[in-house]
């Protein structure tokens, strides 16, 4: 097993079981074995290892909540694809960043291509974007949308869309 699997293993550790507890204040038996059936990410598409750290040091909790859920969410669309199908695509690692607001912003960058998660305090104000880039005609398009972190079909848009331009 590699490094980086270790890191999300930790991340997802990490991850999950203050959510549990924040929601429910408890959890459960059967929660606490699954992850032993969790299913690691191949080495190539484990983008966590630089955002596990920088959770915890998010000064504002309803903000780390979202950005878990959304790490969660992208983890679970890139398992979904990798379990479909043979995936050699080599995935930079994301950056976590806190900004002077308290707010957090997840960006994924790429060669020609860029998405972030701009995670506000007040989580309706929460959004994500595509920046791409048109070098022949040397030349940026950005969209800007609305941030559901429970609508799961758009993480799986953003892991097929990064699968289909990497």
């Amino acid at each position: 097993m590699s490094v980086l699997n270790n890191k999300t293993s930790a991340f997802l550790s990490e991850m999950t079981h203050p959510t549990i507890n924040v929601i429910s204040n408890t959890t459960s038996s059967s929660y606490n074995n699954a992850m032993q059936y969790c299913t690691l990410l191949p080495s190539n598409l484990n983008v966590f290892a630089n955002v596990a750290d920088g959770i915890g040091k998010l000064e504002d909790h309803g903000v780390a909540m979202q950005v878990q859920k959304v790490l969660s969410n992208l983890y679970t669309a890139l398992q979904a694809a990798s379990s479909n199908q043979i995936i050699d695509n080599h995935l930079s690692l994301l950056h976590l960043a806190q900004q002077d607001d308290r707010s957090a912003l997840v960006e994924w960058n790429f060669q020609d291509f860029r998405i972030g998660f701009s995670i506000e305090l007040d989580k309706d104000e929460s959004s994500y974007y595509v920046v791409t880039q048109d070098r022949d005609l040397k030349a940026f398009e950005m969209g800007t949308y609305k941030l559901e972190s429970n609508n799961s079909s758009t993480f799986e848009k953003i892991v097929e869309f990064v699968l289909g331009n990497t």
